[in-house]
């Protein structure tokens, strides 16, 4: 992913001699808590973007505003839209929407979009995303965040507890290793499943070493036909990306999840997050109520880091 996002942040005149359009869309897929948005959130620092958090469900949202949102947004922006499973459902089943499938779609890649847009999405289902979506400069690079393994619970355990120097600790930190390493082995564990955990014992290697079966025991057991989420979807996204030719990146992506812990804890963010969304109505000076076209472009604190150290 790194590497990708670095050629394209050095290719905007190679992109532009040839006529094609400079944009890039990735897709983060895996079940909740396996760390997606904390993904986005250090791609989006490492390279110097600012973040902007783009809601399509908001109220007031059209076909027109997202136009206009987007291409009023700050420069040098990447734009995340979490759950896009979901959105597109509610946007293809509802009839109250003034937001379309196909307003939002031309708004990726149509002849107003912004160039040098940068689109991240997330989605725990993506079966259930429309062949359209996957299309170049709508999803270009797809990517599986799935559950922990062996090797990255370990590297986990490690970021959480850094700095211990008792040799009780550092005997009970090798032994929980061992255990959460084997408990990956048997259980879907996500990040966000062991961080909740480990916060109970953030002071005490030696109480979570203890009481770790009983983590286990609330976990649930893998299954032969289903041991990685990408292996779930990989038919039905190969093959609606199969006329797109989107990318796969599987487990030898650059910047993968194990990595995330220490880089969180040493790299800079600069990231700048905006949140984009239509703007309410409000009186004109005749008293009639009018909502602007452009909306909200609001600078806001960066979102919690979740499930990561």
């Amino acid at each position: 992913l790194m590497d990708d996002l670095t050629d394209f942040q050095a290719s905007e005149e190679w992109y532009i001699s040839r006529g094609i359009p400079y944009r890039r869309g990735y897709l983060l897929f895996g079940p909740p808590g396996t760390g997606k948005t904390s993904v986005i959130k250090v791609l989006t620092g490492l390279m110097g973007y600012s973040l902007c958090l783009l809601d399509l469900a908001s109220e007031g949202m059209s076909d027109a505003s997202l136009t206009n949102l987007l291409n009023a947004a700050p420069a040098k922006s990447a734009f995340l839209i979490e759950d896009i499973d979901h959105i597109m459902t509610k946007l293809e089943t509802s009839s109250s929407n003034t937001l379309t499938v196909s307003g939002m779609l031309n708004a990726l890649d149509g002849v107003a979009s912004q160039e040098g847009n940068i689109f991240f999405f997330t989605s725990n289902d993506p079966k259930s995303l429309p062949a359209a979506l996957f299309r170049h400069g709508r999803i270009d690079v797809r990517c599986c965040l799935s559950w922990l393994d062996a090797e990255q619970a370990k590297i986990f355990l490690d970021g959480f507890y850094r700095g211990v120097i008792r040799d009780a600790d550092v005997k009970a930190l090798d032994m929980l290793k061992d255990a959460a390493a084997d408990a990956a082995g048997k259980f879907y564990i996500t990040p966000a499943a062991l961080q909740g955990y480990l916060l109970h014992h953030k002071h005490s290697v030696v109480d979570a070493q203890k009481t770790f079966p009983h983590f286990c025991a609330s976990c649930t057991l893998r299954s032969a036909k289903a041991d990685k989420y990408d292996d779930m979807y990989a038919d039905t996204l190969n093959q609606k990306a199969r006329s797109s030719s989107a990318i796969l990146q599987g487990d030898k992506q650059p910047l993968s999840l194990s990595t995330l812990p220490s880089v969180m804890s040493t790299t800079p963010m600069k990231t700048r997050f905006f949140q984009i969304s239509p703007s309410k109505e409000e009186q004109n000076d005749d008293g009639n109520p009018e909502r602007s076209l452009l909306g909200n472009v609001t600078q806001t604190k960066p979102p919690p880091t979740r499930y990561l150290v």
